[in-house]
């Protein structure tokens, strides 16, 4: 009994699992939360409405097998795994420089690539063309990180305390701070030999 009781439990969350992600991006489809321009934000909103709606419906089913701690475990499953499969996938294909540069070798469809050639493609399409820059500046608007004034882009507190963050966790996992504080000295990722004059 213990055991069909465990399998039946392992079956559901899986199924919901499953069934959230497919009704996640269904959501996105039809537009729920179009007027929030920043994809990563407007994601998170969907899985936590749609998984909420599951876990709502889960509770009113009167189903003698499904209990509140069942519920409270599904929500918990449905809500890592949808934000796991969204960050690591659809939000790394909305901005990752790293998918760029393999879409632009995989679109040109060249057999090798000189690295002048991958950089001034990153420059003119990534950064110029996409306007990567502004994309990223009208994002850090939206969030209260970054305010404009007459073309001016200036940190604000909540800015500079997100960047003292980053410092920490930069510091605590011992990376390289090259994206963190870009016109600090630089020292050498690891591998890379370092530079002495």
């Amino acid at each position: 009994m213990a055991a069909l009781h465990l399998i039946r439990g392992i079956a559901l969350q899986l199924f919901l699992i499953v069934f959230s992600m497919v009704l996640v991006k269904f959501v996105l489809q039809i537009g729920l939360f179009s007027g929030e321009a920043v994809f990563f934000y407007r994601g998170l909103k969907v899985i936590l409405v749609t998984i909420s709606a599951i876990s709502l419906l889960l509770l009113a089913v009167p189903f003698n097998w499904i209990d509140r701690k069942d519920v409270l475990v599904s929500f918990s499953m449905m809500l890592c795994v949808n934000t796991l499969f969204f960050t690591h996938l659809p939000v790394t294909a909305d901005r990752s420089v790293t998918v760029f540069l393999l879409g632009y070798m995989s679109d040109a469809k060249k057999s090798a690539y000189s690295k002048d050639e991958l950089e001034s493609a990153l420059i003119e399409k990534y950064i110029r063309e996409f306007k990567a820059v502004d994309r990223r500046m009208d994002e850090q608007i939206r969030t209260g990180t970054v305010s404009a004034t007459n073309g001016e882009y200036s940190l604000t507190p909540q800015g500079k305390s997100l960047t003292n963050l980053y410092s920490k966790i930069v510091e605590w996992y011992e990376i390289p701070d090259d994206y963190v504080h870009p016109l600090h000295k630089k020292m050498p990722r690891s591998g890379e030999p370092s530079s002495s004059k």
